[in-house]
């Protein structure tokens, strides 16, 4: 998946659970999450499962803290990081490298 692509999607899903914002999709770019749409807790969790489920990935525990989710290029840097390690994995596990235990 292409970075322009990731970007089109995380703005999809954003704009999904920031429905009520009525997020312009021209100035997604400038959109702080915390700051502009005022980012809760409760809306937090729901944008990494919505990233999830979008993606097919799971983020780690460790990048899951808001400041990580605040503007669209953060996220995509941490989609695009998870989709290249899930495909290194996967290229791995087909060129035998990956033990059986």
């Amino acid at each position: 998946m292409k970075k322009d692509e990731i970007k089109s999607a995380v703005a999809g899903v954003i704009s999904e659970v920031f429905a009520e914002e009525k997020i312009d999709p021209g100035m997604i770019d400038a959109v702080d999450l915390a700051d502009d749409l005022g980012m809760e807790s409760i809306t937090f969790i729901s944008l990494i499962m919505a990233l999830e489920t979008k993606f097919v990935i799971r983020i780690p525990d460790a990048m899951i803290k808001a400041e990580n989710f605040r503007k669209i290029d953060d996220i995509v840097g941490i989609i695009e990081g998870e989709l290249t390690k899930q495909k290194e994995m996967l290229s791995d596990t087909r060129d035998g490298s990956l033990m059986d235990f």
